[in-house]
Parts: C-alpha cells; sequence; structure tokens
C-alpha cells in the first residue's frame, strides 16, 4: 500500500437523525438515504425496531445467518465503488468490506461471518453502503485482510514482532487470549531505556495502518500473510519531511493456542 494512492475511505462519525425515522414495533430492515460531499450512503438497520418517514429507496438486503450475513444492494446505479459500513449504534461508522459487482448487471452483494463486525458476533446493528467517488485498490485489499483475519485468524495465538521507528529498535514476544494481551516479552531493545508497548495485538497492527491512513501518510507498503491475512511486514512513512519517524515491523510466529 503506497500513501498518496492512499485516500482514506470515507468512515466518520455521524449522530443519527431522529427526524427521518421513527421507532416502531416490526423487526424489519429499513433505509435512509444520506448525502455528503464525496459520499452517498443507504443505512439499512438490522435487529432494530426502526421505520421511516421517507419514501422507498433502493434496498440494502440482509440475509441472516446462523453464522453470517449476507448483503446485496438492490437496484444500484452508476459504477461507483461502494464500501459496506457497519455500527453497534448508529453514530461511530467501520468500514467493513467492498460490496462487489459479481457480474455485469448483478447488483453488488458480499457475504461475510458475523465476527467480523466489530463488537464480535452481532445480535443488532447498523449498515450502510458508502458510495465512493474512485476505486482505491490498496484499501481494498487492506480490508480484505482484515476480513480474512477475523474470520480464520486465531482467538488465542502467540506472535514475535520486530519493529523500528526512528532510531529505536525492539524484538518482542506477545501472547493473546481472546483480544487481550496476557503475556509480554522483551527479547532485544536499543537503546535500553526504551519500553515498547506491552498490550499490542495483531488488531492493533490493523489500527496503526487505518491511523497512518487517515492522516494521509507519505508512505504505506504492506505485504499481508497469505493464509491469516495479517500484515506480515509493514513500512509507513507519515511526513517525508519529519526525519526519524518513519516506522517498520515484521511479524512473525502466528500460531494458535490449544
Amino acid at each position: 500500500m503506497h500513501g498518496k494512492d492512499l485516500k482514506p475511505g470515507w468512515n466518520g462519525v455521524i449522530e443519527a437523525k431522529r427526524s427521518g425515522y421513527w421507532r416502531a414495533g416490526l423487526h424489519h430492515p429499513f433505509m435512509l438515504l444520506l448525502r455528503s460531499r464525496k459520499v452517498s450512503t443507504l443505512i439499512v438497520f438490522f435487529g432494530l425496531c426502526v421505520a421511516l418517514s421517507a419514501q422507498a429507496l433502493p434496498m440494502l438486503k440482509v440475509v441472516v445467518g446462523d453464522e453470517t450475513l449476507g448483503f446485496q444492494l438492490e437496484a444500484a446505479t452508476g459504477t461507483d465503488p461502494r464500501v459496506l459500513q457497519h455500527s453497534v449504534d448508529g453514530k461511530t461508522w467501520e468500514d467493513v468490506i467492498f460490496l462487489e459487482q459479481l457480474a455485469p448487471g448483478v447488483d453488488p452483494a458480499i457475504e461475510i461471518a458475523r465476527k467480523v463486525l466489530a463488537g464480535g458476533v452481532a445480535k443488532s446493528g447498523f449498515f450502510r453502503a458508502a458510495r465512493l467517488e474512485e476505486d482505491d485498490f490498496p484499501y481494498r485489499t487492506f480490508l480484505e485482510s482484515r476480513v480474512k483475519w477475523r474470520t480464520e485468524g486465531p482467538s488465542r495465538y502467540p506472535y514475535v514482532v520486530s519493529s523500528s521507528r526512528g532510531l529505536v529498535s525492539s524484538e518482542t514476544s506477545y501472547t493473546v487470549i481472546d483480544g487481550e494481551t496476557t503475556m509480554f516479552e522483551v527479547i532485544s531493545i536499543y537503546p535500553p531505556f526504551f519500553t515498547p508497548p506491552s498490550d499490542r495485538t495483531i488488531e492493533d497492527w490493523f489500527q496503526i495502518i487505518a491511523s497512518a491512513r487517515e492522516q494521509d501518510a507519505v508512505t504505506i507498503d504492506v505485504t499481508w500473510d497469505r493464509g491469516l491475512g495479517f500484515p506480515a511486514t509493514g513500512f509507513i512513512d507519515l511526513d517525508e519531511r519529519l526525519a526519524d519517524e518513519e516506522q517498520q515491523w515484521s511479524i512473525r510466529e502466528v500460531t494458535p493456542l490449544n
């Protein structure tokens, strides 16, 4: 992934507008079309009691399974790419994955495991299809890799990371159990008075990359593990005008624990 090509996807915070809908006693997904300068979004409320006063709109169809959720955007117009977004509370949104055009004339669709979503296996939530002005292949790869990790990565695992930032370098081992770091060991460090983070999980490395994108980093170069999807190696340069702020890492020995 390379910085100037990485225009961040639209994943800001929106305050839900109560004037646009009202709560009702029917468990059925409805949708609300919002517009901003760069993105138009279609919101669907899954597992919540919501109704709209607006007229009928193109539907983001949700197919609910025991372990999966399927999404299909019906009556899509144009060729602009769309990103499926998820929110637990309708205010803070996370990009999940691009909705794919399966074939010419076929509405964009995708199926994901529930555990991919922020907060784990979702019993309720808000979804929307955000339309981007242009495609972003590196961002597609980032989202696809994160989905792969959340789907296929172990919930209990150790790993070792060699990392450096400026003049500081370290090699550290971590053990992660259900999203929490339970063991932390510094294998080597320079300079010796520096202490690396004691609670860094694989998910945190995805967040480091996402944060760099939000800051419009000059360079983001990541190699993704083909089997599990985690960022195996990476280099980030936030600003070429600043010295000693570049960050790089190499992650290895990610193995599931019994």
